[in-house]
């Protein structure tokens, strides 16, 4: 028998740490003997305010809640202690006593109202607001407390046999932890128990139910129990959930179930379950043409809704399918229970009519044809086929055609009108005879040029050199093939004719020289950028010089350029001093003159005894009276000097320097 009782407190033990309700209709029991450690129930708010009913007593809130129920076994006193782990806030309300567990639907009542902390009549059983001697019960509250301790003692005295009471415990912190409660004077004298015997379960199903639905049938789960159902219509079962298939008007009824636990029964438990009859929805198919409405209508039922879009519930409803469509109706009746019938309405298309859209150039004449049906109107209201239109703009033109099923189609052409190409060109212009100039057109993809005396050129730009007056066309083709011409106009007025003269054909290197220009009003020479009709040079060298000549004529001005040479030769003068003082002002020895343009050059210095102290080729060069670094003594040196510019004769000399300090 000892080991029947403690399965039968391990089984409630278990149950009740991953079972406790969350409202007062689903509170678990509680078993004295045992420890119920449960997860604290969290993120459940306090309804605000809190209703008026049940009585709450001193809690000020009851968020996060966890509900349990006792039955009395033996009468005494009950102390329950109630803690956390880890430790956070928890209070508590019990109410009691009750002759039955239906308490919760109107006696959980008080007769003090409101936390004494905050201003209301019903005060902690310990913390800041003391209870009175003797305050509870009051009313159905047994015990109450909202202090901040993370323990609490709910106290019920002179419980009684049979009766039950009602513990809510809520988890004021909204904290992750553990809720620990037992009783803590077990054993104790005058201590009470609770009845640990198995309690009825309760039992539900899916209800209520419709003839054809499956109906399920459901127990609580308790750990080693063994089910017993039985019903209407013969039904019995083993399994703590059945299920019957299909259920018909045979299926209503009561179903009883108990469960045994190690050859202990319980008490039944029931439910009343309901089949109710289905409508029969029925619905007729209909047959349209594209684009027209179809009322479809349902019978059978009392409201209907229809698997449109927008789950339409009117009947009969109007539907405009542009292709064949099925329409499922569900039927309700009063009972709820409902039947499905599909519609189709079948829509037949319309001809596929086509139409051909051309495309011209602007003052073309377009044909439009069409086909696939049987008679044809067009927007134009003509009815005959093809016909031919000359619009001046883009236009589109519609036409329906009828089948044999006096269904329409429609078709739509459009006319392209392309306008001609925007031809620009080049602006009319005077150019200078003897020049060029190049026309441009501009617009299209193709280009076509005539004109007096030539044309035939294909390009945008042509060079044009006529030496009268002369128009030019163009046409211009686009990438449609529209066409479009314009013309310009080139006139000619006559160019100045340069002439340069010079003073002389050739002349010495450094000799100042004129050069004159005729046959403009202006001038302008290069090198030099003088602007006068004549200039005056002194080259060193053979040199070419242009002179740009222009006048202008009808407001048009003209230019040419025309170029000379002018001719240069090295006229070598040359002088040799007799004398030099390498300290003096006169330190390097070597001849003077305009010797630039020299081809061939040699200076040599001999002293008396004929020994060569210096030599050079280069006629930039002379001697600085130095022998090895030293300067050579005061005295008379030999010198040799030739020069060659290979024009004139050679000059060569032998002679005497002397050099001085």
């Amino acid at each position: 028998m000892k080991r029947t009782i403690v399965f039968l407190i391990t089984l409630l033990f278990i149950i009740r740490i991953s079972g406790q309700g969350v409202d007062c209709g689903t509170a678990s029991p509680f078993c004295t003997g045992t420890t119920i450690n449960f997860p604290a129930v969290t993120d459940i708010p306090s309804p605000i305010p809190l209703p008026a009913y049940p009585n709450y007593g001193c809690l000020t809130d009851i968020k996060n809640p966890s509900w349990y129920y006792m039955k009395i076994g033996n009468p005494g006193n009950l102390v329950i202690h109630i803690s956390t782990s880890p430790a956070h806030d928890v209070d508590f309300i019990c109410w009691g006593p009750f002759d039955t567990l239906t308490a919760c639907s109107g006696l959980l009542t008080g007769n003090c109202s409101g936390y004494a902390c905050n201003g209301g009549t019903c005060p902690d059983n310990v913390g800041a607001c003391n209870v009175p001697p003797n305050f509870y019960p009051s009313g159905n509250i047994v015990d109450c407390s909202a202090s901040i301790n993370v323990a609490e003692d709910c106290h019920i005295n002179a419980a009684i046999t049979g009766q039950y009471y009602i513990l809510l415990i809520t988890n004021y912190d909204n904290a992750i932890c553990n809720i620990i409660f037992a009783q803590s004077n077990a054993g104790q004298a005058g201590a009470g128990t609770t009845d640990c015997g198995i309690l009825p379960i309760p039992v539900s199903y899916n209800g209520p139910l419709c003839v054809g639905d499956t109906l399920k049938l459901k127990a609580d789960t308790i750990p080693g129990a063994n089910y017993f159902w039985s019903g209407p219509n013969s039904f019995t079962s083993n399994v703590q959930n059945p299920v019957i298939l299909n259920a018909t008007a045979a299926n209503a009824g009561y179903y009883k179930c108990h469960i045994v636990v190690i050859a202990q029964a319980s008490p039944e438990d029931s439910v009343l379950v309901v089949v109710n009859p289905k409508p029969t929805v029925t619905a007729p198919s209909l047959t349209i043409c594209n684009g027209d409405s179809a009322v479809i209508t349902a019978s059978g039922a009392n409201i209907y809704y229809w698997n449109t879009p927008s789950n339409d519930s009117i009947n009969p409803l109007v539907v405009i399918p542009n292709t064949t469509t099925n329409y499922i109706v569900i039927g309700k009746n009063t009972f709820g229970c409902k039947d499905t019938a599909n519609v189709t309405v079948t829509v037949n298309p319309g001809p596929p009519i086509t139409v051909n859209s051309p495309t011209i150039c602007i003052g073309d004449i377009a044909t439009l044809t069409a086909s696939g049906g049987l008679s044809y109107i067009w927007s134009d209201t003509q009815i005959i086929n093809p016909i031919t239109v000359n619009p001046i703009v883009t236009t589109t033109y519609t036409v329906k055609g009828k089948d044999i099923n006096n269904c329409i189609g429609t078709a739509t052409a459009t006319v392209t009108v392309n306008q001609p190409p925007a031809v620009q060109i080049s602006n009319d212009t005077t150019i200078c005879s003897g020049t060029q100039v190049v026309l441009t057109a501009s617009g299209g993809v193709g280009y076509s040029w005539t004109y007096s005396g030539g044309g035939g050129e294909t390009t945008p730009s042509i060079s044009v050199n006529p030496s009268v007056l002369t128009t030019y066309t163009v046409v211009v083709t686009d990438a449609t093939g529209c066409k479009n011409d314009t013309t310009v106009t080139v006139k000619t007025t006559p160019s100045p004719v340069p002439y340069i003269n010079l003073s002389s054909d050739t002349i010495c290197a450094g000799t100042l020289t004129e050069i004159s220009a005729t046959g403009g009003t202006t001038f302008y020479w290069s090198p030099g950028g003088e602007t006068t009709s004549t200039i005056s040079v002194e080259p060193n060298a053979n040199t070419i010089y242009s002179v740009t000549v222009s006048t202008i004529v009808n407001n048009i001005l003209c230019s040419a350029t025309t170029s000379v040479v002018q001719n240069v030769r090295n006229c070598n003068s040359i002088f040799i001093p007799n004398s030099f003082s390498p300290v003096g002002h006169n330190k390097i020895f070597k001849p003077a003159g305009n010797i630039s343009n020299i081809a061939d050059y040699l200076l040599q210095i001999w002293d008396r005894w004929g020994q060569l102290l210096f030599e050079t080729t280069n006629h930039a060069e002379g001697w600085d009276g130095k022998i090895k670094g030293q300067i050579a003594p005061v005295g008379v040196y030999v010198y040799h000097i030739k020069v060659n510019d290979k024009i004139n004769p050679v000059f060569e000399k032998v002679g005497t320097v002397t050099l001085l300090r």
